[in-house]
């Protein structure tokens, strides 16, 4: 009876620790979180993806941001995926999306729900619709900001040429 179980808790040890090992961590940010991220002085190269679960052209975009992420990892690039989804929606569609993607990159929720008060802010050129992409490097003030798709090569390119 004891060995049946420790065995039990082993297996269950196990199982509790692959699943906290394979879930996605996303957090929840505000506009000033976002501001200060894109703000920061260094020579590093920010792209922010924004993006939602419930956009078919942002999902078709996705896996060439993933596969640049995975690629670039070795430069001064840090990748953001700003998901535009409803907060409500967090643990029922966002979270299951992100796991069930594979979504390795670091993805956050902002919480503006009032989107008029806050594009203009992240950029004037901003028409509202998204996917949209930012890809900044503060250092050399260099910022970019393309509204729609944009395929691995012209994300990877775009990237180049602002580090």
């Amino acid at each position: 009876m004891r060995r049946k179980t420790m065995l039990l808790l082993i297996m269950l040890s196990l199982f509790l620790a692959e699943n906290a090992i394979s879930q996605p961590k996303v957090k929840v940010i505000k506009l000033p979180e976002l501001q200060s991220y894109l703000a920061k002085q260094d020579d590093t190269v920010r792209v922010v993806n924004f993006w939602a679960t419930w956009c078919k052209p942002c999902v078709m975009e996705l896996p060439h941001f993933l596969e640049a992420y995975r690629e670039m990892k070795s430069k001064k690039v840090q990748f953001l995926f700003v998901s535009l989804d409803f907060v409500q929606d967090f643990d029922k569609r966002l979270m299951p999306f992100v796991k069930n993607r594979k979504v390795d990159a670091p993805v956050v929720l902002l919480d503006e729900p009032d989107y008029n008060s806050w594009i203009d802010l992240i950029d004037p050129s901003w028409e509202g619709a998204i996917p949209a992409t930012m890809i900044v490097n503060n250092k050399t003030k260099n910022k970019e900001f393309v509204n729609g798709e944009l395929s691995k090569e012209m994300l990877i390119s775009k990237i180049n040429k602002k580090l």
